[in-house]
């Protein structure tokens, strides 16, 4: 199954601004490269809590099917 045929229109826009490749077929990777777009942003500002907000569902859907 590819990914980008379970992933809403919504979900692909948050890869896209995240600049990940969601074309590949390894959602595990894709996990990894949210993670690390998430804590690569500020904690002082809340950056972080609300990256995870907003990709929490997301990553939610990535692990179901790795």
């Amino acid at each position: 199954m590819q990914l980008v045929n379970i992933l809403t229109e919504n979900e692909i826009k948050l890869l896209n601004k995240a600049q990940i490749d969601y074309s590949k077929e390894d959602a595990n990777m894709i996990i990894t490269e949210v993670t690390e777009f998430i804590m690569s942003h500020s904690q002082k500002n809340g950056d972080v809590a609300k990256l995870q907000d907003e990709y929490s569902g997301l990553l939610k859907k990535l692990d179901k099917v790795s």
